[in-house]
């Protein structure tokens, strides 16, 4: 039987630099690239984060010094590999004309060529997603379906994913464009994108596609849908409340978290009660996993 991720101890992670300008593509975390003889490390899982508008790919995950994706869940996960993504989430605040699909492609080769150059297709993969970073997945997983001679494989791969104050229905706009220059943790740039932000509205014609075409593509995965139970200080409210955040779907579980829509995704310490529950989560998923690999060498 094929071992999966499970808690035991790990070797020390070092700390890794941060790339330059604006990350695009899958960077890998755990275990390090740069590191002598990380290449020997045995992982058949991987976990990869997506963050959400405005948001960065390793910034949004992290408290402090403490990005808890490389600092704590390799030690709890230490035969996971570990990957963020970064798109140019900063292009709702341009006059570029990318959209929701366009960043979706963007993860979807980059998975790609990842199982590509490592040439391993049975690696299953979990998605951990902040926010707007859920939609992108959501189309990822839809576009890979419909794509199947190009992506079939990574849609195969995919088993469950974790969704963390994800606006599956949308949010109240007021609380997005009063705040969109705080949770990006970026510079404004040109104009905002008013067509990309319109897919935070309830009513969203796109969003509302996006997450009737998920429903049937998702059914096979094990989904956690996190949702924010603390307020936004500056407007005293929820961003996504769990109406917005929860897809009421019969394999998912929905999960409150005493945190706010900035601090769901972002954890100082490893006992952080948080972090303790996405970590579960993530295990739950990996635990599923090892129970399957089990029943097809038992068949």
């Amino acid at each position: 039987m094929r071992r999966f991720g499970r808690r035991s101890p790990a070797p020390p992670v070092p700390e890794t630099e941060e790339p330059d300008d604006q990350p695009v593509g899958l960077f890998q975390l755990y275990p390090d690239p740069e590191l002598s003889g990380s290449s020997g490390v045995e992982t058949n899982v991987d976990i990869i984060a997506i963050h959400g508008l405005g948001g960065h790919p390793y910034k949004t995950w992290t408290d402090g010094q403490k990005l808890w994706l490389r600092d704590f869940l390799p030690k709890d996960l230490n035969r996971a590999r570990i990957l963020t993504f970064g798109y140019n989430a900063g292009l709702a605040f341009t006059s570029s004309k990318s959209t929701i699909r366009d960043y979706s492609i963007q993860l979807l080769e980059s998975l790609r060529q990842l199982r590509r150059r490592t040439a391993n297709d049975d690696v299953k993969t979990i998605f951990v997603c902040h926010s707007l970073g859920g939609i992108v997945f959501k189309e990822a997983l839809i576009v890979a379906h419909e794509r199947t001679m190009t992506y079939g494989s990574v849609a195969a791969s995919v088993k469950g994913v974790v969704f963390l104050g994800t606006p599956h229905r949308g949010s109240n706009m007021a609380y997005w464009s009063g705040l969109l220059t705080k949770f990006a943790n970026i510079a404004v740039l040109g104009r905002l994108r008013q067509d990309l932000l319109d897919n935070l509205q309830p009513k969203s014609s796109e969003l509302d596609t996006i997450s009737a075409q998920f429903v049937e593509r998702g059914m096979t995965l094990q989904i956690f849908s996190l949702y924010e139970r603390l307020t936004m200080p500056v407007i005293n409210s929820l961003v996504v409340d769990e109406f917005s955040a929860v897809l009421h779907l019969p394999n998912e579980t929905a999960v409150p978290l005493e945190a706010n829509h900035q601090t769901i995704c972002k954890f100082l310490t490893s006992s952080n009660p948080s972090y303790i529950r996405v970590r579960d989560c993530i295990d739950e998923i990996v635990e599923t996993l090892v129970k399957l690999a089990g029943k097809s060498c038992t068949s």
